[in-house]
This record gives C-alpha cells, sequence and structure tokens, in this order.
C-alpha cells in the first residue's frame, strides 16, 4: 500500500515538471502581447509636454518685441506719434484685401547667398566689376593678388566684356580648359554675352553675376538717353533687385546712382499718363474729387489697392485739382514696399516691378529693425512725438526725431507694432544702423513714400 501512494506522488510531481517546461518553452517561442496604449505607455500628450517647444521664426513679425523709438536724450521712449483715437471705421475693399494673406504678392526670393567657392578676394572683384570695372587690373596686381590664376583670367576676360572689349574676352576665353579652375557654364556665358548684349546671368558665381548686372546698368543708361523710358526704368528695376540679392555688398554711390536714374526714368513710364501700363479708366463727373474717384474704381474693381496720391502721380496732377469730364486712369497693379536691411535700401514696388528706391537708416545694435512682414497703416502729416512718461512733442520741436510723415507698419493681426517709416532730423543718420528699430528716411523720401503708399500695402523687411 505505501508503494503505491509513493508511486502515485511520484508521477503527480513528474506531471507538473512537464507542464512547467512547456510554459517556458511557449513563453520563448512567442512574443508577448503588446501593452496597451494608454494603460502602461505614458499618455501621447505627457510625452509631448516634456519635449522642448520650438523657438519661432525669426522673421515672425507678430513674435518681434515692442519696440522703444529714440529720444533726442537717448533714452527710451515711444517713437510712434500721437494720434486722436478715432471711430474704428468699416475697411475699404482694398484694405479687405491687403489683410488676406493668400491674395497679397508672392515673397520676393530670398537672398542668393555666395558658393562655398567664393573667396572674400573673388567677392571684391565681383564688387569692382559691377562698379568700377576699370579698376579690375589693378585690383587683381594688389589686393586680389592671392586669387587663383584662373580666376585672375576671368575677372579679367569679364572686366573687358563690361568695357566692350570683345576681341580680348574671346582670347581669353578660349584659353579656358575644362577643370583648369573655371567652370563650363563660366565661359559658355562669356562667349555667349559677346553676341547677345541683354543676355542676363542668374547662376552662382559672383563674378558673373556682377558683369550681368553691370552691363545691365549701362544698358539702363543708354535707353534712358535715348527716351526709351519704360525700357531704362525696367533695367535699372531689375539691377536694383539683383544688386539687393547679390552675396556683396555694394557702394552707397551706385545704388544712389541706380535710384536716381530709375526716378527720372519713372517719370516717363509709371508717372506718365500717356505711357503704356496696366489702369482702368474713370470718368470725373461733377462735385468729383481723387477720393469719390477713388471710391467709386473700388465699388467696380474691388481687387484694387490704391490711394488718392498714387492717383494724382499716376494722372500728372499737380495737387488735387480734377475737372469734370477729364479721364483719370487708376493703376492696378498692387503698391508694396521691400525693405533691405543689409544693404539699407527700401524698394517701392507695383506688384513686382520696382517704381521707386531710397537709402534708409535703421536700428541700431541691440534696437534692430525686426525682419519680416507688415502691412502699412496709420499715415500722419507733421506728426507728434509720443513719449511713454512724458508730454507729447509737437511737430518742429527741436526734440521730435520724426520729421514730415510718419507710416505706422501693422502686424498682420491688424495691431500696431510701433514701428514705422518716418523723416529724421538728422540727415546723416541715413544709411547708419542708429534708430531704435524705425526706418528712418531723407524728407523728400519719406514724403514721397507716404504720398504714394496705400494703407494695407505689404511692407517685407528682409535681414
Amino acid at each position: 500500500m505505501r508503494a503505491l501512494v509513493i508511486l502515485v506522488l511520484a508521477g503527480g510531481l513528474l506531471w507538473l515538471a512537464l507542464q512547467g517546461f512547456r510554459s517556458v518553452r511557449a513563453e520563448k517561442e512567442s512574443p508577448p502581447e503588446p501593452p496597451r496604449a494608454g494603460f502602461i505607455l505614458p499618455p501621447r500628450e505627457s510625452v509631448t509636454a516634456e519635449a522642448p517647444a520650438a523657438a519661432p521664426p525669426q522673421s515672425n513679425p507678430t513674435s518681434a518685441p515692442a519696440r522703444e523709438p529714440e529720444s533726442a536724450a537717448g533714452t527710451a521712449s515711444k517713437e510712434t506719434p500721437a494720434i486722436a483715437k478715432a471711430p474704428e471705421a468699416v475697411p475699404t475693399p482694398s484694405e479687405a484685401l491687403a489683410s488676406k494673406p493668400e491674395l497679397a504678392d508672392p515673397p520676393p526670393p530670398a537672398r542668393a547667398a555666395a558658393p562655398s567657392t567664393a573667396s572674400p578676394d573673388e567677392l571684391g572683384a565681383a564688387g569692382l566689376i559691377l562698379e568700377r570695372p576699370g579698376e579690375i587690373p589693378g585690383f587683381l596686381q594688389g589686393p586680389g593678388r592671392a586669387l587663383a590664376p584662373e580666376r585672375k583670367q576671368l575677372a579679367l576676360a569679364l572686366h573687358h566684356l563690361v568695357l566692350g572689349s570683345g576681341a580680348e574676352v574671346r582670347r581669353i576665353a578660349d584659353q579656358f580648359e575644362p577643370g583648369d579652375g573655371v567652370r563650363i557654364d563660366e565661359v559658355e556665358f562669356l562667349r555667349s554675352a559677346l553676341d547677345s548684349p541683354d543676355l542676363a546671368y542668374s547662376g552662382d558665381s559672383p563674378m558673373l553675376r556682377a558683369a550681368s548686372l553691370s552691363r545691365a546698368a549701362r544698358a539702363a543708361e543708354a535707353h534712358l538717353a535715348a527716351g526709351r523710358s519704360r525700357d531704362a526704368a525696367l533695367a535699372y528695376g531689375a539691377v536694383l533687385l539683383g544688386v539687393l540679392d547679390a552675396p556683396w555688398k555694394s557702394g552707397r554711390e551706385f545704388l544712389q546712382a541706380c535710384s536716381d536714374g530709375l526716378a527720372r526714368a519713372q517719370r516717363g513710364y509709371r508717372w506718365n499718363p500717356q505711357a503704356d501700363w496696366p489702369s482702368i479708366a474713370v470718368k470725373v463727373e461733377s462735385g468729383d474729387s481723387l477720393i469719390s474717384v477713388r471710391k467709386r474704381a473700388l465699388e467696380s474693381h474691388p481687387d484694387l489697392l490704391v490711394c488718392t496720391g498714387e492717383i494724382a502721380r499716376a494722372n500728372g496732377l499737380r495737387g488735387e485739382m480734377i475737372h469734370p469730364g477729364e479721364l483719370l486712369r487708376i493703376p492696378t497693379a498692387h503698391p508694396n514696399v521691400l525693405v533691405d536691411l543689409d544693404q539699407h535700401w527700401a524698394l517701392y514696388r507695383l506688384d513686382a516691378e520696382v517704381v521707386a528706391a531710397w537709402e534708409i537708416g535703421i536700428g541700431k545694435p541691440g534696437s534692430e529693425t525686426p525682419p519680416g512682414e507688415y502691412r502699412a497703416g496709420e499715415k500722419t502729416k507733421e506728426p507728434m512725438w509720443f513719449r511713454a512718461g512724458h508730454p507729447p512733442v509737437p511737430f518742429g520741436d527741436p526734440e521730435n526725431p520724426l520729421g514730415t510723415r510718419w507710416i505706422a507698419w501693422q502686424l498682420l493681426d491688424g495691431k500696431n507694432s510701433s514701428l514705422g517709416f518716418h523723416g529724421t532730423r538728422d540727415p546723416q543718420s541715413i544709411g547708419d544702423d542708429q534708430s531704435q528699430g524705425c526706418v528712418r528716411m531723407r524728407k523728400e523720401a519719406i514724403e514721397d513714400l507716404f504720398e504714394i503708399l496705400p494703407r494695407g500695402a505689404v511692407i517685407r523687411v528682409r535681414g
């Protein structure tokens, strides 16, 4: 009996051992069931909350800090003028359009960066090819002597190209071999440009870009001298855009010469009522003013963005005097402003066409003018200067730094940014970084922009 009990117990133990072995083997051969989300794993929200927040983009104007514009005594103060608060107005169709980014003009192309192979000497050569090509031989023997021999030869060829010595260009181009430090596209441009005076270069070679822009500037001068205002205006505008996009910094004399040439050309084109530019016609009725003419134009064409000053300028009016039966042309292109902080220059454009250009002053270190996109807001003649914690400083007071005009910049949400375009009582500061964030302009420039820039127009500021 005792033997039978021992035999039963031994069998039970053997069965239990076999079951445990099968269980362990099954665990090894099949993966465990994944945990249920939200139970063992932490919720997704808690994981996200622990990640560092991404920094806002530097170009977003809504994230730009409020500026305390300059005071005559050098202390922080508000640069915005004192403006009596008016009842909230219903936006005009053009102002409503301007508030819709999807209907605004496309942003300008990003500034072209210098290629990694462009040395400071090559950028220096590019600047001379653009502005003073006759100085290239001396530069290559002096400051630019460290350039590779093939790059020196390319610079000489471009020097001859700009100055019109075609035989020398061909002689140098025929000496280049593939892989000797000059790219195939550079040699091809040299040879093609001899037969195509209007050939434009759009690649990444700084010296070739400079030569192309230099030839375009000379062509603009020739068009202007021959009375071809439209061709001259388009050429000067293209040169200014190209120079602001260049990877080197151009001299203010060259930029000013192009801006002056553009102004002369536009007197015969965009500001000439007989010239060929896009417009609609509105007939002046009895009792009309420019304000009522603009209003009637907006009623029939709600996509317009135009101000009375632009209408007057485009129609060659002196003042705002108009006569019944007169046919006024209303420009249909959208005004906008491109502010280039690096070159200290501002371009007034109609759609993508440059119509006027001016040198500007910008924010000093620590109070830099913030890049981004803004809208033209309140426009004030003879602005009063309003400083926080101080009584307003009237126009004409030596302590008022705003000059004769103020154009506020609004953020995209419609709020004032405390920044703006304004005049200055210190013309010598134009071209420098001396403001507390606003853009300063000379008296003639700010009064010009004030007349032709409508409220709601896009203002793009880039570094």
